[in-house]
């Protein structure tokens, strides 16, 4: 695809990547056991449609595998700060993680389509959903769900949340959001209508009167921090 060309997404023949940092997602990948989620995506969308006026639904916290991957690998750090209690209070995404995709007809719900968010985090998905299926959006930010302790530890290295690898999130292009997040309420994971999908080309974030152009997928915040590491 054209508009893959020299971007920061790992999947792309193309991609900016180096190898070295290639590598280190997909070790992310098959530690979490990624392949199976987006098998099932194939599985489900054989073909996957998106149109305006739908409701862009996000399932699940950004940054999970990233706030997670900070905790496990940089406790000492994060020690100098917070306590270990809260520390530890993310622990627990470690085992939500993949329950998005269970036990749900998403066709029958509505559902069009559905991206597993990655590298790049939150802004590289829509960036990515919206360009693939050649459509706009637009996105409150507010809207978007974040744990504090992901923006805690962001704040701490410097780090962008919204740009942070995701891993076990997804974005929804679904004709009816609220039948979406009723079945994800009853499973206990937290979901919420952020937007719309447009006839307007323009990809736009908008955050109280500020609206901004959601950008091409950048660089992976996680790499900044592991290079502090090395």
């Amino acid at each position: 695809m054209d508009h893959c060309k020299y971007l920061y997404l790992v999947n792309c023949a193309t991609s900016k990547y180096k190898p070295e940092e290639k590598a280190f997602f997909s070790g992310i990948e098959k530690e979490y056991n990624f392949s199976k989620f987006n098998d099932k995506l194939r599985e489900v969308f054989d073909v996957q449609l998106i149109y305006p006026e739908q409701d862009l639904v996000l399932v699940g916290e950004i940054a999970q595998v990233g706030t997670l991957w900070i905790q496990e690998h940089c406790r000492e750090k994060l020690q100098e700060k917070f306590s270990n209690e809260f520390i530890d209070s993310v622990t627990y995404l470690r085992e939500n993680i993949g329950k998005s995709l269970e036990r749900i007809d998403f066709k029958k719900k509505g559902v069009t389509a559905m991206l597993h968010v990655q590298e790049g985090g939150i802004f590289s998905g829509l960036w990515q959903m919206a360009s693939f299926a050649k459509c706009g959006m637009e996105v409150l930010w507010n809207e978007i769900l974040v744990k504090q302790a992901t923006i805690e530890f962001c704040e701490l290295f410097d780090l962008n949340p919204y740009k942070l690898y995701a891993g076990g999130c997804f974005l929804i292009a679904a004709d009816n959001g609220h039948r979406v997040i009723r079945e994800y309420e009853k499973m206990g994971i937290p979901c919420r209508i952020i937007g719309q999908v447009t006839k307007d080309p323009k990809k736009t974030i908008v955050h109280g009167e500020i609206r901004r152009a959601i950008m091409r997928p950048e660089m992976d915040e996680l790499l900044k921090v592991r290079k502090g590491l090395n």
